[in-house]
């Protein structure tokens, strides 16, 4: 390893140094400073991640425990079928997969959960449709396995209804129903009551905590009032409402974009958000609510401000998030980014924290200079892979 690192040290710096042309920002700011600073630009400061913290009353802090608690509980026998085949021969390469699934379904409901209420029972629903007519099926005497889908785009896309609606589309095999371990039916009813228990403790819960302090941080934190902002999210369906929501308050100046979205649109957002485009008198926008389509290719630094109704799972969409705006030739010399937290009443939430501890960790392992104040060779965290949920 160290050989690898000498040869790899010399590569660069006698050969590639010579022959390419790097643009990371440390070179621009070290050895393009004289002509930044002849042209008056300049690469703003980010700024240390705040919180806008939320709780939750005792109502609404028992039922998202039971919620956690079923969570972890469920057998997502509904998409898992071929692990409880009498006959498995013809199926090994395929259980892996099926493995994976319940694993992936699980996420989605932890994802909406984090998100945003109203996602969350829209999700909790399509489950409950789901598992009714996988049963009618089953009681039917014949069930129907979906082809393979890429789950990890769709996860990503946070399109769940897409995934729902394929998971039930592409019919490739089907199978009688006395062919599955006695077992499986009573997984199948037990999951679906406890969905349904759970769905009659959210239909109780008529206000979100969340939201409402996030509309709160709005309309009085002086650092996002009156200022062009971003807010991302995994889901487009909480982008929709939370669109709804805002547009309540702020009227035309809210735009919502997703991967549905028009090219139209995206242009008439770059109208409203890229410095280049100041000259077209179109800046219709102040408040971008959107997906992670946007957090890429596109360029959006007339706003100074990010935030992340929710954290990714995959750390480097926070770093593409804020990219949009960390750009040389913005008039903000300082940019303000925020994540939404909650804070439990009770500690039972076990299963819940660890799952923030994970996401968290990945979040602040990228600023952990600016938020840690610690060297590098001084940064003793716990190891990713120790994690476990």
């Amino acid at each position: 390893m160290k050989l690898t690192t000498t040869n790899y040290a010399a590569i660069r710096n006698t050969i590639l140094r010579n022959v390419m042309v790097r643009r990371t920002r440390k070179d621009i700011t070290e050895f393009y400073f004289d002509d930044l600073e002849k042209q008056g630009l300049s690469f703003p400061k980010v700024g240390t991640p705040e919180k806008i913290i939320y709780f939750f009353d005792d109502i609404t802090d028992e039922v998202f425990t039971q919620t956690m608690q079923t969570i972890k509980a469920l057998k997502y026998a509904r998409y898992t079928p071929l692990i409880y085949l009498k006959d498995q021969s013809k199926v090994k390469t395929m259980l892996i997969a099926q493995k994976n699934m319940s694993g992936f379904m699980k996420s989605i409901l932890v994802k909406r959960l984090e998100s945003i209420f109203f996602a969350f029972k829209n999700t909790l629903r399509r489950f409950i449709i789901s598992y009714e007519q996988f049963i009618d099926m089953y009681n039917n005497g014949e069930i129907f396995i979906s082809k393979k889908v890429d789950v990890y785009d769709l996860l990503d896309s946070g399109d769940d209804e897409k995934l729902m609606r394929l998971i039930e589309e592409g019919i490739i095999h089907n199978y009688k129903s006395n062919e599955f371990e006695n077992e499986y039916i009573e997984f199948l009813e037990k999951d679906l009551s406890m969905l349904k228990k759970l769905q009659n403790s959210w239909n109780e819960i008529t206000n979100d905590p969340k939201l409402d302090e996030f509309i709160k941080e709005l309309k009085t934190n002086k650092n996002i009032k009156n200022q062009k902002i971003i807010i991302f999210t995994e889901s487009k369906e909480t982008a929709l409402y939370l669109g709804e929501n805002l547009e309540n308050i702020y009227g035309e100046k809210v735009v919502v974009f997703s991967g549905e979205s028009s090219n139209a649109l995206k242009k008439a957002i770059e109208d409203s958000f890229n410095p280049k485009n100041i000259n077209k008198n179109n800046d219709k926008y102040d408040i971008l609510i959107t997906t992670d389509v946007l957090a890429e290719g596109i360029n959006l630094h007339r706003s100074g401000v990010v935030i992340n109704y929710d954290l990714p799972w995959n750390p480097t969409r926070i770093m593409q998030r804020v990219g949009r705006i960390n750009r040389v030739g913005t008039e903000h010399s300082h940019i303000f980014m925020y994540i939404t937290s909650s804070r439990l009443r009770k500690p039972v939430n076990i299963f819940l924290l660890k799952i923030k501890l994970l996401k968290n960790y990945r979040f602040f392992m990228i600023h952990w200079e600016r938020i840690l104040n610690i060297s590098a060779k001084r940064k003793k965290l716990i190891p990713i892979n120790y994690i476990t949920i």
